[in-house]
């Protein structure tokens, strides 16, 4: 992205708004053909900066874009249209939080914070840029119906964050979650502009779901869970 990007990587409104757009058909031999970044990228005029499982990145400049596909995960998109200034935080929650619902209060206090960690760095990234927390507008996209998943993850990923964001005073723009498709996701901090393309294809599904379950296993593993 922009060289005025940061990032840690370890309801419609006016100025948030989601554009959608849907994926090519089948049979587009352009999109078998090529890379999928470079195929999707190639229709904005920005430098793409990817954003992973629990990750956040920032960015206040014209030329910033950020762009993550969600699976059962959720992406907060933050905004302060003031300032001209946004960010982006990817969700995926654990297995023992999901095996907690609907009780967000059953959590373990350290793998709550260690889940919602990028919602902490990305507003306090946001703040550095002189944010003010009374005014970022957040919008939730994501939390899809993945097949086979009798657990529905997505659905339960999305109310614990929902719960989780009201606890922490942040006000909700826009949802657009669930759904037995992907959305690739372009976000544009500077203008808080998001464009969202539909991706249903098996091996959309299979990606998404193995970049989320490897970083589940990965926080599981640093908690000892």
């Amino acid at each position: 992205m922009g060289s005025n990007v940061s990032g840690d990587n370890k309801q419609h409104n006016g100025e948030a708004e989601v554009k959608i757009s849907a994926e090519p058909n089948e049979a587009d031999e352009d999109r078998r053909s090529r890379d999928p970044n470079i195929y999707f990228n190639s229709k904005f005029k920005a430098k793409p900066s990817y954003l992973e499982p629990g990750n956040c990145l920032c960015g206040d400049h014209m030329a910033d874009m950020i762009v993550a596909t969600p699976g059962e995960g959720i992406i907060l998109t933050l905004y302060d249209k003031h300032l001209k200034v946004g960010g982006a935080a990817y969700l995926v929650l654990p297995e023992p939080m999901i095996e907690a619902f609907p009780d967000l209060d059953q959590v373990d206090e350290e793998l709550l914070s260690r889940a919602f960690t990028p919602v902490e760095q990305c507003v306090r990234m946001l703040k550095q840029y002189g944010a003010g927390k009374n005014r970022i507008r957040a919008r939730l996209i994501g939390s899809s119906d993945i097949p086979a998943d009798t657990q529905d993850r997505g659905a339960k990923n999305f109310v614990f964050v929902k719960e989780y964001l009201g606890r922490q005073g942040l006000q909700i723009a826009s949802e657009d979650v669930g759904g037995s498709y992907l959305r690739r996701l372009h976000f544009f901090p500077y203008t808080g502009h998001a464009v969202r393309l539909i991706l249903r294809r098996d091996e959309d599904f299979i990606h998404a779901q193995e970049v989320e379950k490897s970083y589940k296993a990965d926080l599981e593993s640093q908690l000892q869970i």
